[in-house]
């Protein structure tokens, strides 16, 4: 059996291609339709893994359906370098204004089930581990919020979170944190007055007022 196979509907599929590597499906196209493979009400998906606990309870541990890494080895040389264990990314080229669901880069889904119970679960989990003998330098974070380009057409707020109405319901608080987690102190940083934090609150702009040293 060939490693390399075409299908009849004309996507490729390669498993160790020797430009590419590893497993591709479909072929890299920047704004090109028809080059990956078609996506549609009866495919909606290009790529699945699906596990489970096969009935059997599971003991400690962490799991999960797939695994990506990328280990770093050798110490690079100074330049505009970025590595990552993984990359999902949404491209839009079409008008898609019209639709009211939701367009992401990733999509982390935590469904409760009813009879489903949890201790502590979250949607997106996010693990920094800084043991000692490992430096920052700069900065490291759960999340960290970049851009190469925000000059386009602000109709809209892009914001760093946005957090919509739920469907049914309502949220408890913006955050929880624990007591020593860090992230608080008991006296002001100062009584010098800092920068105003901007948040919009039903589409109505409210600002939070920091100190400085």
């Amino acid at each position: 059996m060939s490693l390399k196979c075409k299908w009849v509907s004309g996507n490729l599929v390669y498993y160790n291609r020797s430009a590419i590597g590893g497993l591709q499906i479909g072929e890299f196209a920047s704004a090109l339709a028809g080059s990956g493979l078609a996506l549609s009400t009866s495919r909606t998906a290009a790529f699945r893994a699906y596990a489970d606990d096969a009935g059997v309870a599971l003991t400690a541990g962490a799991y999960r359906a797939a695994v990506a890494r990328t280990l770093l080895t050798i110490a690079c040389a100074a330049g505009d370098i970025s590595v990552y264990g993984n990359q999902s990314q949404l491209k839009v080229v079409a008008d898609y204004s019209l639709a009211t669901g939701i367009l992401g880069g990733e999509w982390g889904y935590l469904e409760l089930a009813s009879g489903g119970k949890v201790n502590v679960a979250g949607a997106l989990v996010a693990h920094i581990d800084v043991p000692s003998g490992a430096y920052v330098i700069s900065h490291a974070a759960g999340l960290l919020i970049k851009s190469d380009d925000l000059r386009g057409t602000h109709t809209g707020n892009i914001c760093g979170v946005y957090v919509p109405n739920p469907g049914a319901g309502t949220f408890d608080a913006f955050a929880d944190l624990g007591a020593a987690t860090g992230m608080t102190q008991d006296a002001a940083a100062g009584s010098n007055p800092g920068k105003f934090i901007k948040v919009y609150i039903n589409n109505v702009l409210s600002t939070i007022a920091t100190a400085i040293a």
